[in-house]
């Protein structure tokens, strides 16, 4: 019994760094497309899909990934992603207002302008130097940002995301919750011991 005991739990051991190490600091291919290669651990659903965009410039998802000391993030849009404002916006630009709040903190705003003529990053309204952050945009929108500039969050922290695509006031938002790596394994190691119990019984 004991022995079975252990060969368990050194199985229980293994799969939760393994999860861990895919789930949390998986490499992520900065493209502007967010499909299955890139092992993004947060993803959360857009609840306002199609409201906004129609079929055509809307949010689908939004996900997030640390790495390497950055911070990913993907925008997964239903149709190609419109650097120009799929709505007609006066200047032809798209907008992405990312928000992280946590309680000690309050709040950091990071605004992100996409044109034909390239892309520009403000924190808290004052420009990013191009060495802190970077973007692609193809089908969707990737970018990450050096995550010293979140030195200052506790995580768990909160997101908001507003993709303003047609020059209006509010447009697509997208809110959710980034957890800190260790709730993610804890989550992982719940999941594996539920299994374990299951096939005992």
């Amino acid at each position: 019994m004991k022995k079975m005991l252990g060969s368990n739990l050194a199985v229980v051991v293994g799969i939760v760094s393994l999860c861990a190490s895919a789930a949390w600091g998986a490499p992520v291919q900065l493209d502007g497309n967010v499909d299955s290669h890139d092992a993004y651990s947060i993803h959360v659903e857009d609840p306002n899909e199609g409201i906004f965009g129609g079929d055509s410039f809307d949010v689908d998802a939004m996900d997030f990934d640390e790495s390497g000391g950055w911070l990913y993030v993907g925008v997964d849009t239903i149709g190609p992603f419109d650097r120009n404002g799929a709505g007609g916006a006066s200047p032809p630009q798209t907008e992405l207002w990312l928000e992280f709040r946590d309680a000690a903190t309050g709040l950091m705003l990071f605004k992100l302008t996409l044109t034909d003529g390239g892309e520009t990053m403000k924190l808290d309204d004052v420009a990013l130097d191009g060495s802190l952050w970077d973007a692609e945009v193809a089908d969707d929108l990737e970018f990450r940002v050096d995550q010293s500039l979140l030195a200052g969050l506790v995580s768990p922290y909160d997101f908001k995301a507003r993709l303003d695509n047609a020059a209006l006031p509010s447009d697509d938002i997208v809110t959710g919750q980034v957890p800190e790596p260790a709730t993610l394994a804890l989550l992982t190691l719940g999941g594996v011991a539920g299994l374990l119990r299951r096939r005992r019984t």
